[in-house]
């Protein structure tokens, strides 16, 4: 296992983490998603305690009120429809909390829809799979952090109500709802010190599972290889593809110098091969070029069809350097081929006299 992480030393590409995310695979904290839930819990409490308080305390007067006369088929309906909306009116705000997990899933991780984590895995079956799942680093990671964060919460609890030991016994000569009332005062404080602590708590979490995670979504060079290959295709067979391609193009423009009006050359390393058709074309246009021994061959090629080969080392370059092969010459070159091509025709024409 320790040679495999020593092997995966590249970053993940997005290919990889679009399949992990696919699968259901993504970084999320428990941490998180406790601390959302407790800050929903926090704020029922806060805007709609007193609100629920009343109403169950409304709830309980009806029911007592109910007497064995309205045991009717009118009355109990008229009991159920007032329970239902009693119970509606009290538990509404608690929805707060199950939404505040979604939220949290939703803060960490966007949107993310996939049926994959609930299809059945046999392989989750094998308890020494299982075994080795519960002997893992992770899982003593994951109790050394459920064992910490228990100590911090208990110190924070203790802390809270150690000012209180004195007044609790106190409590006996209360009324029932001076009682409540306290109780719920100092609930609501353990409840908030301890929120702080889960949301510092919640937030190195959060980091540590994005490390975590980013760790073990990382590859080896040989698995970007595969993946390279498997997406963009085989290297060398992308290569001996562009080979052939530039093969074809060079036999396409080794044949249109065969129909070319004439070939300008810089001596011995520079050929350019141009065609002017009046009707067709707005200017000239490079059908043909190259240096070396594509020069040469240009020039052969054009000896042999009788395109006349004319020496202009300054057109040759200019030519060579600014025009592609298909693309006709720019407006600065007009007046340098026009009178070019005109001195081959006259050269044709008197030829042909």
């Amino acid at each position: 296992m320790a040679d495999d992480w020593k092997e995966k030393t590249e970053a993940p590409t997005q290919k990889r983490r679009d399949e992990a995310r696919e699968s259901g695979d993504v970084a999320s904290s428990r941490e998180v998603a406790t601390f959302f839930i407790i800050m929903g819990g926090l704020a029922v409490m806060w805007f709609s305690g007193r609100s629920m308080l009343e109403g169950m305390g409304m709830f309980m007067k009806h029911s007592f009120m109910f007497h064995n006369a309205d045991l009717t088929t009118q009355g109990i309906q008229r009991l159920f429809t007032l329970t239902v909306e009693y119970l509606v009116w009290i538990f509404a705000p608690v929805l707060i909390i199950p939404v505040s997990g979604v939220v949290a899933f939703l803060v960490q991780n966007g949107w993310l829809w996939t049926p994959k984590p609930l299809t059945p895995n046999v392989a989750k079956l094998n308890p020494i799979e299982g075994a080795k799942r519960i002997l893992s680093a992770s899982a003593f990671v994951e109790l050394f952090k459920s064992l910490a964060k228990i100590a911090i919460l208990l110190w924070v609890v203790i802390d809270c109500v150690r000012d209180e030991w004195q007044k609790i016994p106190l409590l006996v000569d209360m009324d029932p709802w001076s009682t409540f009332v306290y109780g719920g005062k100092l609930t609501f404080r353990v409840v908030v010190s301890s929120a702080w602590v889960l949301g510092l708590i919640a937030l190195l979490d959060y980091i540590f599972q994005r490390w975590q995670y980013e760790r073990k979504l990382r590859m080896s060079r040989e698995e970007i290889k595969e993946e390279t290959k498997n997406t963009e295709g085989d290297p060398l067979i992308k290569a001996r593809i562009r080979s052939i391609q530039r093969q074809l193009a060079r036999q396409r423009m080794m044949e249109s110098v065969k129909t070319a009006d004439v070939v300008v050359r810089n001596p011995t390393h520079l050929a350019v091969a141009l065609k002017y058709e009046r009707e067709k074309m707005r200017a000239p246009k490079v059908v043909a070029k190259g240096r070396g021994l594509v020069a040469q061959r240009i020039i052969e090629i054009a000896h042999k069809h009788d395109v006349p080969v004319v020496e202009n080392r300054e057109l040759a370059r200019t030519l060579y350097k600014l025009v592609e092969v298909g693309m006709e010459i720019p407006v600065t070159l007009y007046r340098a081929v026009a009178e070019l091509l005109a001195y081959v025709y006259s050269v044709r024409r008197g030829i042909r006299g």
